[in-house]
């Protein structure tokens, strides 16, 4: 497998888009053909929506799953702040963590007193001296989404029965001084079972709260803080493609109590409140894709596509590939990965699999590749 690893871009390119969320709102149009076809071509719907969740909002899993479907696409924007644990903050030095799991439910087992659409959760840095004593969570909801899961007081209400993830990004934006290039980031796409094993129960040494131990994470990518950073989603193995429950009392495991591959990104923050508790460091937009049931007919449910060949070109095609990386480079690196895409489709044309898709790379002007 051949593999992508963006060139650095010219001080232009970065002084025209910027380290701005505006470069998020304002979503990347692709000026290349390639990229144009790749947008377009059905065998690469999913391939798209996994490296640039925003520009597909009604995207869905092409497995054999030919249920009747809707898609949900829920885009959120939240401060993150460091030093959250008001009496160690003199010592943790603007640290924060958050931790962004692709679920949505009715409740959890943080908030089981009222209906709450509960699209992802984080955890801003907690007692950062024994970081896995806290229980403290924080959650980031999403207000449209309310309608979407059913109330438990309320027979047949919420529109959703079974959802399931279909693709999600995190960016992350420093807001702070640029001292010493504002601090250190760390940005990585975890296992399910990392939150328990990494987080909620091992010792503070090696918690990956710290950017110092997610930077060691498999794929993980470590930088300036001021760099920011932008983490994509994808599925690791069938479990996460399973549609389920939304109803957090459901007697089937609900879809919050499922270890989803989860969104980490630590740091800390090197300004001049980096001792003051609840500092805010910097903001996050968090866009997922759902698919899901519904027994409504307020909005359309047509049978989700059945496409083996978009589903291997996926998998195959992001194999390998980083799954975070700096703000500044995702731009570049989506706009490759589209042509890319386009040029794997030619590769099956031609006889391939994927053989002449390697063998095209150079004639689109991706020059730094690696195999692993």
């Amino acid at each position: 497998m051949v593999n992508y690893v963006p060139a650095a871009e010219s001080q232009n390119s970065r002084a025209s888009r910027g380290n701005d969320f505006s470069a998020a709102v304002q979503r990347f149009s692709p000026s290349n053909t390639l990229a144009k076809a790749a947008v377009n071509d059905p065998n690469l719907c999913y391939y798209v929506a996994l490296i640039d969740p925003e520009s597909k909002p009604g995207a869905k899993v092409p497995d054999n799953s030919n249920m009747a479907t809707a898609t949900y696409q829920t885009v959120i924007t939240a401060s993150v702040y460091g030093n959250t644990a008001v009496g160690t903050a003199a010592t943790d030095k603007g640290r924060f963590f958050f931790a962004i799991q692709p679920c949505i439910t009715d409740q959890t087992t943080f908030n089981n007193t009222n209906q709450v659409a509960t699209i992802a959760y984080m955890n801003p840095a907690q007692i950062w001296t024994s970081p896995a004593n806290s229980t403290v969570t924080a959650m980031i909801n999403d207000d449209n989404a309310t309608i979407m899961v059913p109330n438990r007081a309320v027979p047949r209400s919420g529109l959703m029965m079974r959802a399931r993830p279909v693709s999600m990004s995190v960016w992350f934006q420093y807001l702070g001084d640029l001292i010493n290039n504002g601090g250190e980031i760390a940005a990585a796409l975890v296992t399910g079972d990392t939150w328990g094993n990494n987080i909620t129960t091992n010792s503070g040494t090696t918690n990956l709260m710290n950017w110092e131990y997610l930077a060691d994470y498999p794929d993980a990518y470590q930088g300036s803080l001021a760099q920011g950073s932008y983490t994509w989603w994808r599925p690791y193995g069938p479990g996460d493609y399973e549609f389920r429950p939304v109803d957090a009392n459901a007697k089937t495991r609900a879809m919050y109590q499922y270890d989803f591959p989860t969104i980490f990104v630590a740091g800390q923050a090197n300004h001049s409140g980096d001792s003051t508790a609840n500092q805010p460091c910097g903001r996050i937009r968090v866009v997922i894709n759902y698919e899901y049931e519904t027994d409504s007919r307020v909005v359309p449910s047509i049978p989700s596509p059945v496409n083996p060949l978009a589903m291997a070109l996926a998998a195959k095609l992001t194999a390998g590939q980083a799954t975070a990386m700096a703000n500044e480079e995702h731009g570049s690196w989506i706009r490759d990965m589209l042509k890319y895409g386009v040029t794997a489709v030619s590769g099956f044309a031609l006889g391939g699999p994927l053989g002449a898709a390697a063998a095209l790379l150079g004639t689109m002007g991706i020059s730094r590749l690696t195999s692993k």
